[in-house]
């Protein structure tokens, strides 16, 4: 199974309704070092926010995402690990 397919099926588990949508965020990470010495990396933002949410709008602002979704976002996180660790 593809680590796309593993995220996918994490978060599936806790919500069958959800849907994976692959997303290319336009900014940088510290992967690009990883990149550098041959080890692929992944962003996984696994969070579950209300339809009316607008999460581009609180990147690098005072403004937070519910504790809810990080609550959601750090089980899955924790899944995740537990199957790659």
């Amino acid at each position: 199974m593809c680590v796309y397919e593993t995220l996918a099926t994490i978060l599936r588990e806790d919500d069958p309704a959800s849907v994976s949508i692959p997303y290319m965020m336009p900014a940088v990470t510290d992967g690009r070092f990883f990149s550098c010495l041959g080890i692929q990396t992944y962003g996984f933002l696994p969070i579950r926010l209300p339809e009316e949410f607008v999460f581009m709008s609180t990147i690098h602002t005072v403004y937070g995402i519910p504790v809810d979704a990080v609550s959601a976002g750090a089980n899955a996180i924790y899944k995740a690990l537990q199957r790659f660790g």
